[in-house]
């Protein structure tokens, strides 16, 4: 389980000008808001479980966890990074009741994710 965010705008990837003339370029104001994606994937489930939410709270997380009720079997393990969100007691407290186990991947270690590589698929076709 994890989330990520992005900025749905569309980005240039390359114009013209005049050569040895300086570029200025600054990001339009106006982007619009981000959006957050808090997902899991697992070698039981057929598709990929994610809710859509605005940012990363525990309270989204908690979304999450109350969205896969009846799609998650007791006694699972769920790795996770560190976010504060991950980390916090009624987290904690949800996945027990659950019956999940939390199990906190080293910091800095999110290649260790395995949903990580969804992450960056999404996001290329997101923009």
């Amino acid at each position: 389980m994890d989330e990520t965010s992005t900025h749905l705008w569309e980005k240039m990837t390359s114009f013209w000008m005049p050569k040895h003339e300086l570029i200025d370029v600054s990001l339009n104001k106006d982007r619009g808001k981000s959006v957050t994606m808090i997902g899991g994937i697992s070698n039981r489930w057929s598709c990929m479980e994610y809710i859509l939410t605005e940012k990363t709270n525990v309270k989204c997380v908690t979304e999450f966890f109350d969205h896969l009720i009846g799609k998650i079997e007791k006694g699972c393990v769920m790795v996770l990074d560190n976010h504060p969100a991950h980390t916090s007691k009624s987290i904690a407290s949800k996945a027990h009741s659950m019956g999940i186990e939390l199990l906190f991947l080293p910091p800095t270690a999110s290649e260790l994710n395995p949903i990580e590589v969804m992450w960056a698929y999404f996001k290329r076709k997101w923009r």
